[in-house]
């Protein structure tokens, strides 16, 4: 089965480029951003899964792991930023 999976992406890459467009691209998407695509307001930092770039003018958000301190109270640095 994955050949017959592979001749028919590599058919819908050959009409795709007849078409100048994909072939199974949705049209309800299409029509939402028309081929731009959407910039995010927000950049969001974890520890987990930390970001290098983001773009000019968005908030970045840092989730930070809930730390007990008693300088800080119980909620840690989240209680003084929220």
């Amino acid at each position: 089965m994955p050949l017959v999976w592979a001749h028919a992406d590599f058919i819908k890459l050959m009409v795709s480029r007849n078409l100048e467009h994909p072939v199974d691209r949705p049209r309800a998407v299409w029509r939402r951003y028309q081929g731009r695509r959407p910039v995010a307001p927000h950049a969001f930092w974890w520890l987990h899964a930390p970001i290098r770039t983001f773009h000019a003018g968005a908030l970045l958000a840092a989730a930070l792991p809930p730390r007990r301190d008693r300088a800080l109270g119980q909620r840690g640095l989240a209680q003084h930023l929220g």
